[in-house]
């Protein structure tokens, strides 16, 4: 941890982390999926990508000694499909696309998803197939709180994850001055509504998310007891029973990812979810 500042102003203590690892075989679909006869056929049809790579970053900060914030980002990638490697005549750009998880931000960067008369976007730009998520939160100390229940510490913290994003970088690259006053335009005229701000997903600045999932929580860390009471928005996939994005060929791993990786960590450090069972083998969830 390090801390930053602009100019004379302080920014917080910053650290980041990063990892890689493979994930085993034969995966076995959990029974609380949100769809999860969809992605049993899927499965089925198109195969179970076999050991994965699975690569991970984190940004976290602490502001002062009560907020903390934290980022996560996980992609999955290589591995092979009905005994053939995923990486299977890559070239470097191939490589770099699959390793970063761009490769439904390069296929989708020119598309004007506030237009409703944009062309369809049907063809990815190179052979790099990968399954990425996002997963950000806050969280404040609640000093009354933890004294009221006789806890060690107390949290309320709130938390967004995405399974798909767009983000037409190519169309804010033509205008970039046209298109952040927009953005800022937009959030203006809409200060007073906090729910829009919160929905918005036709940023031309910043990647939207186009099924967002949101944790509202209480955490209090006790000697004996861990209590959690929470509110959760799971989002849908894109149309009834279909997939969340057009582009996920890669078989869906993410959520079961994102348990196992972000919600199983301890409460005294990381973000705060949940606990979960280990994570199982590479396929849909």
């Amino acid at each position: 941890m390090a801390d930053l500042h602009l100019g004379r102003v302080p920014l917080g203590r910053w650290g980041w982390q990063a990892f890689m690892g493979r994930l085993e075989n034969h995966r076995v679909l959990s029974g609380d999926l949100q769809d999860p006869s969809w992605r049993s056929r899927a499965v089925t049809s198109q195969g179970d990508v076999q050991a994965p790579l699975i690569m991970g970053y984190r940004a976290q900060a602490t502001f002062g000694p009560l907020l903390e914030f934290y980022l996560n980002y996980l992609n999955l990638w290589s591995g092979t499909l009905n005994g053939q490697g995923m990486t299977q005549g890559y070239g470097f750009t191939d490589y770099l696309t699959a390793m970063t998880g761009t490769k439904d931000t390069l296929a989708e960067a020119n598309t004007d998803w506030s237009d409703p008369s944009h062309p369809p976007v049907t063809a990815y730009k190179n052979k790099a197939r990968s399954a990425s998520e996002a997963d950000l939160g806050f969280r404040a100390q609640v000093p009354s709180l933890a004294r009221a229940l006789g806890a060690q510490t107390s949290y309320a913290y709130v938390s967004r994850g995405t399974k798909s994003t767009t983000w037409p970088l190519g169309v804010f690259a033509k205008q970039p001055a046209y298109y952040l006053g927009k953005d800022v335009g937009t959030d203006l005229r809409h200060a007073g509504n906090p729910g829009f701000l919160w929905a918005r997903n036709d940023h031309y600045t910043a990647p939207n998310l186009t099924v967002p999932n949101d944790t509202v929580g209480l955490l209090a860390s006790c000697n004996m007891l861990k209590s959690r009471i929470r509110m959760r928005d799971e989002g849908v996939p894109r149309g009834p029973g279909g997939p969340p994005h057009q582009f996920r060929t890669f078989p869906d791993t993410r959520k079961s990812m994102r348990r196992c990786s972000l919600k199983g960590r301890s409460t005294d450090a990381g973000p705060v979810r949940p606990a979960a069972p280990p994570c199982p083998g590479p396929g849909r969830s």
